[in-house]
């Protein structure tokens, strides 16, 4: 983690800023990294394998209510941001 992410992640969620995390490492790894850097709900991980298995209505909801995206390919990453 760089220096300064916490305080960060802090700053954007007093602005009323809701900030994900997209990345291809592993859930355990994702997950212990969004615990350190304070995003909300780090325990709610959706994973690639996971996001392939959604249509674009299940995936809408799921990206609402999660803020961790992990073993996340550049296709599914894409996907995400139209979401």
């Amino acid at each position: 983690m760089r220096p300064g992410v916490p305080e960060a992640i802090a700053e954007c969620h007093a602005a009323g800023i809701r900030v994900l995390m997209i990345t291809g490492d592993y859930a355990g790894t994702a997950r212990a990294i969004a615990r350190e850097i304070g995003l909300a709900d780090p325990e709610v991980v959706v994973t690639g394998p996971e996001l392939e298995a959604m249509d674009d209505t299940a995936l809408a909801a799921r990206v609402g209510e999660a803020s961790v995206f992990a073993r996340m390919v550049p296709e599914q990453k894409l996907r995400l941001v139209s979401a």
